[in-house]
């Protein structure tokens, strides 16, 4: 990451970070309210079991995306080092971004998980007036306060995400022009002939008709 002046690495990982701890709190809180309803009713609300599955999944998923980004930091470095020098300008970074499709796509599942997930829990519980009294209407009142919280902070690490795609691109196609300019010096730099010279051309050194 040194270097790296594109890089939103430690911003997404500073986001992934809370998000863990928010997701770990939602996990505990859905499986707290399947173990009750499932202690008095025999039965559990099916909105809940799918917000505990997606807390669950970003608790395995964060690690890995974590280690996404500095691999791919690595990469992309590694290349822009490399395009920076004439070198792979054309083929650069084609590593680097596969990793971020990697983490952007994951990113979107789980998204659209937490966005359903909020959505219809607000839908059932929207206020304190649709929640049973005391600590269950709480608990309720909790789980989609943090499903929306984890849908908040998964949407600014795609719009982060979208942000370090957009500038690794701008500085790929600058390093190609640059490349492209080097090239074009080479070519004017060199000698041309043309008519007229040393006696080729007509009317010069008394060679030609005048």
């Amino acid at each position: 990451m040194r270097g790296d002046t594109t890089s939103y690495v430690p911003h997404r990982t500073g986001i992934y970070a809370l998000l863990w701890l928010f997701a770990l709190a939602e996990l505990g809180l859905t499986g707290y309210r399947i173990h009750h309803t499932r202690s008095l009713a025999g039965v559990y609300d099916p909105i809940v079991a799918e917000l505990l599955v997606t807390a669950l999944l970003t608790l395995l998923w964060i690690p890995f995306t974590i280690l996404f980004h500095h691999r791919g930091a690595g990469t992309r470095a590694g290349d822009g080092a490399a395009a920076n020098t004439g070198a792979g300008a054309g083929a650069g970074a084609r590593p680097g971004f596969s990793l971020l499709h990697g983490e952007t796509f994951l990113n979107l599942v789980l998204w659209l998980m937490w966005l359903i997930g909020g959505a219809i829990a607000t839908n059932k519980w929207p206020n304190s007036l649709q929640t049973p009294p005391g600590k269950q209407g709480h608990v309720l009142r909790a789980i989609v306060a943090l499903a929306w919280i984890a849908f908040g902070l998964l949407t600014l690490a795609k719009a982060l995400a979208a942000m370090e795609y957009a500038a690794l691109r701008a500085r790929g196609a600058g390093a190609g022009v640059g490349a492209a300019g080097v090239g074009e010096k080479g070519v004017a730099g060199a000698p041309a002939a043309g008519p007229g010279v040393n006696g080729a051309g007509p009317g010069v050194n008394g060679a030609g008709a005048v």
